[in-house]
């Protein structure tokens, strides 16, 4: 005898809330209250949410029983209708193939070889079986619209004894408060703009100045001035005024300095000094951009022409001449090269 297991699921799904197939899965139904759906313009009856769990295997001998009562068969060959019906929806879906259970919905296998179930529109709820789905337009209100009467009408409510008040309208009221208030809120803005004003030069006062970094080969007096003027940058003086420089002369401060980056004039000890040359460069302009790295290092520069090379490096008094040995060799770690002594 042929028994149609797809049919004998679906007329339990009317009667119970979870059907289950033995060795497969089970139908869950979730009861579902109406639903408006305004964009399709649509009203939904109530229903049933039908879900499938792979979970729910073992069997419960409900869809056996139901076969065997309404197929006038044996206990075993529902059983076996039932295993059949199963080991043919498994090798579909081996075979990546759509299962199509009629008016229930389809059994299908993801990427990663998962059963998946996607329902059909039937409704399983008795209570609302049958009932379409209701399809409505929204009602558009019109505004009615008073138009102005023209300013030689006659008024209403005019009588011969003479003309009787009107009520005035929305747009008179709301320009007659805005004048009311618009010097409130002028005066309240300008208060505003005058407060922010205050905190902002406020703040700007309180911002401490800038001290220059400290310079590892210059020991200044201690009597030196905060006030002093900023030491002229040799390079920045032509060549025929570069001729005329004293060579003492260090400062090498960047381009386009402001006054918090000019450098307080130290005046240094007296005695010789010792001129320590770190690179040596033909362009002015490759050297001045060596004296800013120079700078950036936290040392103070000094640059010096002697034939055609602009010799850049930095000085220290001879005094300290105990320390040649350990500023040549902070300087060639620092700057990759191999630094001289000259005018010792």
């Amino acid at each position: 005898m042929n028994i149609d297991v797809s049919k004998a699921i679906k007329e339990l799904l009317f009667e119970r809330n979870e059907v289950i197939l033995p060795g497969l899965g089970g139908f869950i139904s979730t009861p579902m209250p109406a639903a408006v759906d305004y964009v399709q313009g649509s009203v939904q009856p109530p229903a049933t949410k039908l879900e499938f769990n792979t979970n729910l295997v073992i069997n419960d001998g409900v869809l056996v029983n139901f076969i065997q009562e309404n197929n006038v068969v044996t206990s075993q060959e529902a059983t076996q209708a039932i295993d059949n019906f199963v080991a043919g929806i498994k090798e579909a879906l081996e075979a990546r193939e759509i299962v199509d259970l009629p008016e229930i919905g389809r059994l299908y296998k993801d990427y990663e070889h998962k059963i998946r179930f996607m329902p059909d529109s039937t409704n399983f709820a008795l209570e609302s079986f049958g009932l379409p789905t209701v399809k409505f337009n929204p009602i558009v209100r019109q505004k009615n619209t008073v138009s102005a009467a023209p300013a030689t009408a006659k008024p209403t409510g005019q009588t011969a004894t003479g003309p009787t008040k009107q009520r005035p309208s929305l747009e008179a009221a709301a320009g007659s408060w805005a004048e009311k208030i618009l010097p409130t809120l002028i005066v309240l803005a300008a208060i505003l703009l005058a407060l922010s004003l205050f905190l902002w030069l406020k703040g700007c006062g309180d911002q401490p100045a800038q001290v220059p970094q400290e310079r590892v080969n210059v020991k200044p007096k201690p009597d030196v001035a905060d006030n002093e003027p900023a030491v002229k940058d040799d390079l920045a003086a032509t060549d025929g005024d570069r001729a005329g420089l004293d060579a003492g002369t260090n400062a090498l401060p960047p381009e386009n300095k402001s006054p918090v980056e000019e450098k307080v004039e130290v005046e240094p000890l007296p005695g010789k000094k010792i001129f320590i040359v770190i690179h040596s460069f033909g362009q002015l302009d490759n050297a001045k951009k060596f004296a800013r790295d120079l700078e950036k290092a936290g040392y103070l520069a000094t640059t010096k022409k002697r034939d055609n090379l602009h010799r850049v490096g930095v000085e220290i008094p001879a005094s300290r001449s105990n320390e040649v040995e350990s500023v040549l060799k902070e300087l060639s770690e620092k700057f990759k090269a191999t630094p001289v002594v000259v005018d010792y």
